[in-house]
């Protein structure tokens, strides 16, 4: 007779955790990125910040120098929004889109209306029009917070619409709001995700109600012949990538224009004149949007490179007595715009300051300010 002793009874998911604990002690030979540490029993909460930034201070001083080498990048224009994506977000775009929205300084760089001018001069009237994955999101939210509407369907990717449906599923199975701490050799920072998890939810369940109302969804026979001109790229054929690649070849076969502010886009299409700016197409072909309601919107979301109108000097005048004035100064530096329009509009603003009701002092001191910022 055998006799068997229990000694314990387990859930499986403990089971589970227990040997995906034992694997994550030995990284190098399960290549999980993982890494099994233990707080010294009865450590205090500055003993444990001391233990964290000992064990992890220096790989997170090499993230951030990363980071901010590649917002510089990006900022300089030696790399494009989609390659930002692919550096330091993984592929998501997402989070590319609320980093940059909400850091003014960074802010998103869009190309100026004068690089388009030979496009725009070649408008047909029977125009169609491409949309990317960056576009598809403005578009959305413009109409969400505005009057503006779009009677006639762009065209886009199967594979763009598979990409928000995947960040959509992605962010539905998981179990719970991460809470992530950024631990480098200054210290411990927690980041309570959970409003930026509600924020990306409602934007992408928001975004596909939109593409299936205002877009046409098609798919190339062709896109691997764009394949040859990411080659240098080296691009893994993930959703993402084969988003940009049909929506290219979809601008040819159709003829279309492709909207997007995507710097390697750009590069594809200029000569061709088949791409235009979102702040273009938008002036352009919506004429219902008052200056003041589009730049507006795109100065709330940090977009830098806009030719602000000379209509929106007085605002622009009022923001800069207010201080509300970061973004503004972004695009109206010759630091990052070539636009000669720029000169026009700084001058009728700087008129409107001089008619404030603020003193004398005051208005050269402002005005003095600005030359120094913009130069």
């Amino acid at each position: 007779e055998i006799k068997y002793t229990i000694k314990s009874i387990i859930h499986k998911y403990d089971i589970l955790f227990a040997e995906i604990h034992k694997e994550a002690e030995m990284p190098e030979l399960t290549g999980l990125q993982m890494q099994v540490f233990r707080f010294k029993e009865g450590a205090t909460g500055e003993e444990m910040r001391h233990q964290l930034v000992e064990l992890f201070g220096k790989s997170g001083d090499d993230r951030s120098f990363l980071i901010e080498k590649s917002f510089n990048q990006y900022v300089s224009g030696e790399i494009s929004f989609l390659q930002l994506t692919r550096t330091i977000f993984q592929d998501d775009i997402f989070d590319t889109y609320f980093q940059l929205i909400n850091s003014p300084k960074i802010g998103i760089r869009i190309l100026s209306n004068v690089a388009f001018n030979e496009t725009r001069r070649l408008y047909r009237s029977d125009e169609k029009f491409c949309l990317d994955i960056t576009s598809i999101i403005l578009f959305c939210q413009l109409q969400k917070s505005s009057c503006v509407d779009f009677p006639k369907r762009f065209i886009i990717s199967k594979h763009t619409l598979e990409y928000f449906e995947e960040a959509l599923a992605n962010i539905q199975t998981e179990v719970k709001p991460k809470l992530s701490l950024n631990i480098t050799s200054t210290g411990v920072i927690p980041f309570d995700s959970t409003e930026y998890h509600k924020q990306k939810l409602d934007l992408l369940n928001s975004c596909i109600d939109w593409i299936n109302q205002n877009c046409l969804i098609l798919t190339s026979s062709e896109k691997l012949s764009f394949l040859l001109q990411f080659e240098e790229e080296n691009p893994t054929l993930n959703s993402l990538t084969l988003s940009y690649l049909d929506s290219f070849a979809l601008t040819g076969e159709n003829e279309a224009l492709l909207i997007s502010d995507e710097k390697i886009a750009v590069g594809i299409f200029h000569f061709k004149n088949q791409i235009l700016s979102s702040e273009c197409y938008l002036r352009d072909f919506h004429s219902e949007l008052s200056n003041d309601m589009l730049y507006k919107f795109l100065l709330e979301r940090n977009f830098i490179g806009l030719t602000l109108p000379l209509s929106y000097s007085k605002q622009i005048a009022e923001a800069i007595v207010d201080g509300k004035n970061e973004n503004i100064l972004q695009n109206l530096s010759f630091k990052n715009s070539s636009n000669p329009s720029n000169v026009f509009v700084l001058m009728e603003s700087f008129r409107h300051i001089l008619e404030l009701n603020i003193s004398e002092k005051n208005k050269i001191g402002i005005i003095g300010a600005l030359f120094e910022n913009l130069f």
